[in-house]
């Protein structure tokens, strides 16, 4: 397994495609996965829904693995395709089927005068602001955020997991400064009050 490792995804995934090689796919699914993951919870904001879209878009890769042309893209950029459709779609699913339930309930709630829902509400509300900030920035940076807050990984363990999935970060310094510009663009549009929310 460790010379698996020293290949790129684009040759695991023809090992993967000529000899149905499983250690290749095993390979591409723990160096990619973690970046699907944080970029399917972005989307959606439900650990245990973004964990499901992002084990069936790489499913749906394996599928696919034979219509892959290394020429026109990355894996990793083929992939984030798959799961970035797939969690739009989904997102685009349940926001029709709930919006008439949700407004009601949410209505009924604050007019019940629920304190603890209205923080609740309160602090959603701020994280969908974020992901919307997010969401703006390079999938760089996206990555480098979730990574950070929501897998809670450290400089150096982000800097090998960018690395895994193609992206060209010289050092933990590199991670650093990126990680202090999203936090400083943060305070900027939420302000210093509401920024503690995220943390």
């Amino acid at each position: 397994m460790s010379d698996y490792r020293k290949l790129t995804n684009e040759d695991l995934v023809e090992l993967y495609v000529l000899n149905d090689d499983q250690i290749a796919f095993e390979v591409i699914y723990e160096r990619l996965q973690p970046m699907i993951y944080n970029m399917v919870l972005n989307i959606l904001g439900q650990y245990d829904l973004a964990q499901d879209i992002a084990q069936e878009s790489l499913i749906r890769f394996a599928h696919r693995a034979k219509t892959y042309d290394r020429e026109k893209s990355l894996v990793s950029t083929y992939l984030v395709t798959i799961a970035r459709g797939e969690a739009c779609r989904y997102k685009k699913k349940s926001q029709k089927e709930t919006n008439f339930s949700l407004l009601d309930t949410v209505n009924q709630l604050i007019f019940k005068g629920d304190k603890k829902v209205n923080d609740e509400m309160f602090i959603k509300g701020i994280h969908k602001q974020v992901k919307e900030i997010i969401g703006e920035l390079p999938l760089v940076d996206q990555t480098i955020f979730n990574l950070r807050f929501y897998g809670e990984l450290s400089s150096n363990e982000i800097l090998v997991n960018l690395r895994q999935q193609g992206f060209d970060i010289k050092d933990e310094k590199t991670i650093n400064n990126r990680i202090f510009k999203i936090k400083s663009l943060l305070i900027k549009l939420l302000g210093n009050d509401y920024y503690k929310y995220i943390e």
